[in-house]
């Protein structure tokens, strides 16, 4: 009987030390893997009804719904995203070198100095803006900056990111059974689990996220045709917004109404009025709704702490790994609730 105690021991010992092995060794793409789960589970009804028209060819369908989702998603977000990047580094440069005399600056400091020769004793404080943006769009340089400086690694984590996409819609039915058969719980247990993990997934991604990404992308369209400066900046910017409750994009919006009355571009400033009236604040009455899943419900506010924790920690793949974990922290403690109920039955 000792033997076997010491066999076991020793088991689970070199259990142990090859499970720390193995995660330093997949620590570098455990985000990207996530990144890959996630999109799985969103688009897992797209999988099932190209497999429907492939008659269950399980590779093919899996690289088609893969290719397609690299095609309408990843490019076009990674274009933006450069994009992104070149206005910031644009608008740190400009205000480096003309100490905040170019641009919006001289707009802002004009309004300021309206504001407070209109009501001196409201509005009686002193601040740099130009100062402010400037620390602001350094942070975001030095953050996004080693992001797009790593070639090789943006490479080797996209060709990761389309590879476990791939395996996942094809062979994640058979990696869950494998972790339900390893898992200790019940299987109905386990099942429920991945279920509510699934609705969580979707309610957070679908409900909150995605609108305020088709928010965002309404905004920055608005944002193009009127002419204001760095459009995807501040749609990005207008992105963040959506997800504060009772604020909103306008946050963004209003600010970019009145600078383009301030420079003299009535017309451009009338016309972003109403594109933010008719198109960006009616996507959360029309779009929203329709997109949302039931599920986990987590308040917009969570939410957004969620996102913005996750930047601070994360870096940019925080803006989806925040509110990621908030939400299978709910599903578990929705879970273990549910546990203690049967147990006191």
């Amino acid at each position: 009987m000792n033997g076997k105690k010491i066999q076991f021991s020793f088991l689970l010992i070199l259990l142990l030390i090859t499970s720390i092995l193995v995660f330093f060794i997949l620590k570098p793409f455990i985000y990207v893997l996530v990144f890959a789960g996630v999109f799985s589970v969103i688009f897992k009804n797209l999988h099932r009804r190209i497999l429907k028209m492939t008659n269950g060819k399980a590779n093919v369908s899996a690289g088609l719904t893969t290719g397609v989702i690299v095609l309408c998603i990843v490019l076009p977000f990674s274009l933006v995203a450069v994009q992104i990047f070149t206005e910031i580094s644009r608008l740190y440069g400009s205000l480096s070198e003309s100490g905040g005399q170019l641009g919006l600056m001289p707009t802002i400091n004009n309004l300021l100095t309206r504001l407070h020769n209109f009501a001196p004793s409201v509005f009686n404080f002193s601040f740099n803006p130009s100062e402010i943006f400037k620390q602001v769009t350094n942070w975001l340089v030095n953050n996004l900056g080693g992001i797009f400086s790593n070639v090789t690694g943006i490479v080797t984590g996209l060709f990761i990111f389309i590879m476990g996409l791939f395996y996942l819609l094809k062979d994640g039915t058979e990696l869950k059974l494998a972790v339900i058969n390893i898992s200790p719980l019940r299987d109905g247990d386990d099942e429920i689990i991945f279920d509510k993990l699934k609705l969580a997934i979707n309610s957070v991604i679908k409900g909150n996220i995605f609108v305020a990404l088709i928010q965002g992308a309404v905004a920055t369209i608005g944002l193009i045709i009127f002419g204001v400066p760095n459009p995807f900046l501040w749609g990005s910017m207008a992105v963040m917004s959506a997800l504060i409750p009772a604020v909103g994009t306008s946050l963004v919006m209003v600010p970019s109404i009145i600078y383009l009355f301030l420079i003299g571009h009535n017309i451009q400033g009338i016309g972003l009025i109403l594109w933010y009236v008719l198109a960006v604040s009616m996507i959360d009455n029309f779009i929203g709704p329709k997109i949302v899943s039931r599920g986990i419900k987590v308040h917009p506010f969570i939410i957004f702490l969620s996102i913005m924790g996750g930047l601070a920690y994360f870096g940019i793949a925080g803006f989806l790994l925040g509110p990621l974990l908030v939400s299978i922290l709910f599903t578990l403690f929705d879970i273990y609730f549910s546990f203690e109920k049967k147990n006191f039955e």
